[in-house]
């Protein structure tokens, strides 16, 4: 399976003309998609060469040319007739065509205020490191953020306290610590004063500063210092030593009482004895959720929060744990409640999509053997497609290459209306009810009315309300309604809301990410006929520096009804993903009836171990059923 290409990957190099057992042998038909990899297969269009079926909403295609004379074409998902100019000087060559246009936000009509464009395109990265990290771990992170090069870098380390860092403060490690109990909201109005973002150099300073860690993230302190030799070195040591020494030997007797110490050394012992048994608190939730406030209230464009952890959430809001609070501090074992960790993942699913309506990334590393409560990570980063990876430790190689690529290789597609009026535009990109049709990565699954969708599993969301025209596509689709009417052909009541419905299907992923994929399961309604050909299409739209991308692939598959032919075109490891993911999805749906996202829920130990045996028990049915239908086929 190759998950670099941007066309789908089908289980099956042509399509069953048969429904049901006789077409395919209840063998699963699908495919998978990665809409947003690298590719250089693609044809770049000006938008004025954007052509729309007005019925369905289709892109003219390869597999569409429309006559030389009257530029007339079949849309070939749902049949109708269009128009297109035949003075159009480009011609579609490959079928992957992709049209850049300026990002003006939600409404065609609001022009671009430069000025602001310029502000808010700045993106910002918010680092919120666990407190009872070790320090060795502490500066491995350090050191590769600071390889990476981030710009407008913030600093959050959490405990029992939530410290929110003044980064530009040079040469002072100067923190805001708020209680994990105050809403951030109540933190004042001058926040936005607090220079909470700097370079990873300030960062550096400031995590050395709480940690104990070695500057190496500083390089100007560094440099103050002159190189010396190493004898001047030994002498400079030297000197150090007897002034020590000295002022020892001058208040030995000063201020000692000999009847002390003893109990001084008890003291001693009993407070290094109670550090090494100390509970290890996190307020993760509050902690995560004072990140996305800074970033929210200083105006950025795309935001990424990146925690770092070695444990899980037991204190706040969040915390998925038993309260120990009868118990003696000396035990400071978590106890886990499933029914605190139900709650604490619905609130974590809330944060993140809240976040992610604010143009707000949250991925979530990971490190350690305790318990980490990964089901409510996981509803944190759902709606921002974000990951939550798992390290032995953060100073392995392994850590090294998923950060680099979390930085480096993604980030967050958000569209922004500009306007003159900045408080307003602010207002309208903060408020959830009228949040921007082209946030995040819109992507459109077109095919046939006949083939319908029966499973989708992947990042991102369904958008049941699927809109047609969206705001980038409102000017092609009245230039193609214009050149239609001038030809005499009727343009009324379109485009046609029961075709769309019947035809598209609209997912929205959070972020721009190339290794993304969707896996979709179909199934056919009635037969084909022979020599013909099934089209699938898929338009992916996003934001890349403040262009509109929109990429448009078409996908021909030919009819078979020979299942014969059918069997000797199937792609074996295509065809195993698919199985395996419709067993899970089917073990888990079973046993969580009613609920909407049955993949992310809290889960025992002995709930694992039962769903994974029913996926089993699915996969040898299924394979059973398959060999049946086969040999009864061939009798």
């Amino acid at each position: 399976m190759d998950k670099t290409s941007p066309t789908a990957t089908f289980n099956s190099s042509v399509f069953p003309g048969t429904p049901g057992l006789k077409g395919s042998c209840n063998l699963p038909l699908g495919f998978m998609i990665s809409p947003m990899a690298k590719t250089t297969d693609i044809q770049c269009l000006n938008e004025q060469d954007m052509h729309l079926c007005l019925t369905c909403g289709a892109y003219l295609n390869l597999y569409t040319l429309p006559e030389k004379e009257s530029g007339v074409w079949i849309c070939c998902i749902c049949e109708a007739t269009n128009v297109a100019p035949t003075s159009s000087p480009q011609v579609l060559q490959s079928p992957i065509i992709e049209f850049r246009q300026r990002a003006a936000g939600t409404d065609n009509d609001i022009t671009i205020d430069t000025s602001y464009c310029e502000k808010t395109s700045k993106s910002a990265t918010m680092i919120v490191i666990d407190a009872n990290i070790p320090p060795v771990e502490v500066k491995a992170i350090l050191k590769e953020l600071a390889s990476l090069k981030l710009e407008n870098v913030g600093l959050v380390i959490f405990s029992k306290m939530i410290h929110v860092y003044q980064i530009g403060l040079k040469g002072i490690a100067s923190a805001d610590i708020y209680s994990p109990t105050l809403d951030p909201t109540d933190a004042g109005d001058d926040v936005t004063d607090r220079l909470y973002f700097g370079t990873m150099d300030e960062v550096g300073y400031c995590a050395d500063a709480f940690f104990g860690t070695s500057s190496l993230l500083c390089p100007t302190l560094a440099d103050n210092k002159k190189s010396i030799s190493r004898k001047e070195m030994l002498k400079i040591n030297r000197e150090a030593r007897l002034s020590k020494e000295i002022e020892n030997c001058n208040n030995r007797f000063d201020a000692f009482d000999p009847s002390k110490t003893a109990k001084l050394l008890k003291e001693a012992r009993q407070a290094k004895q109670h550090a090494s048994h100390r509970k290890l608190t996190r307020c993760t939730l509050e902690a995560v959720l004072y990140a996305v406030h800074m970033m929210r209230i200083l105006e950025f464009q795309n935001g990424q929060v990146l925690l770092f952890t070695n444990g899980c959430c037991n204190l706040g809001q969040g915390s998925i744990v038993i309260d120990n609070d009868h118990i003696d501090d000396s035990s400071h074992a978590d106890t886990v409640d499933f029914e605190k960790m139900q709650t604490a993942a619905e609130l974590m699913r809330l944060l993140g999509a809240d976040a992610f309506e604010v143009g707000v990334g949250i991925d979530v590393f990971c490190s350690g053997n305790s318990f980490l409560g990964t089901q409510g990570y996981l509803g944190l980063v759902k709606s921002s497609c974000g990951y939550v990876l798992s390290h032995t430790s953060f100073d392995d190689a392994s850590f090294q290459r998923d950060v680099s690529y979390v930085c480096t290789e993604t980030h967050m597609s958000r569209a922004v209306s500009s306007s003159s009026n900045v408080e307003e535009t602010i207002q309208r990109m903060a408020s959830p009810d009228r949040m921007n049709m082209l946030n995040g990565v819109i992507m459109d699954v077109r095919m046939p009315n006949y083939v319908i969708p029966k499973l989708v599993q992947g990042p991102g969301i369904i958008i049941h309300d699927s809109q047609f025209p969206l705001p980038n596509e409102r000017a092609a689709f009245a230039s193609c309604s214009a050149l239609t009417a001038e030809r005499g052909l009727p343009t009324h009541n379109l485009p046609s809301l029961k075709t769309i419905d019947m035809v598209l299907m609209q997912i929205q992923m959070g972020r721009l990410d190339a290794t993304s994929s969707i896996s979709v399961i179909v199934q056919t309604e009635r037969s084909l006929p022979e020599h013909s050909f099934v089209h699938f299409q898929f338009v992916t739209r996003y934001i890349e520096t403040n262009n509109l991308v929109t990429r448009v692939s078409t996908h021909r598959m030919p009819v078979s009804n020979d299942n014969t032919t059918f069997f000797q075109s199937v792609n074996i490891e295509m065809t195993s993903v698919l199985l395996g993911k419709e067993a899970a999805f089917r073990s888990m749906a079973l046993s969580e009836k009613g609920k909407d996202d049955v993949l992310n829920i809290a889960l025992s130990q002995q709930d694992i171990e039962s769903r994974t045996f029913l996926s089993q028990s699915d996969l040898a049915s299924t394979a059973h059923d398959i060999i049946k239908a086969y040999n009864s086929l061939q009798k």
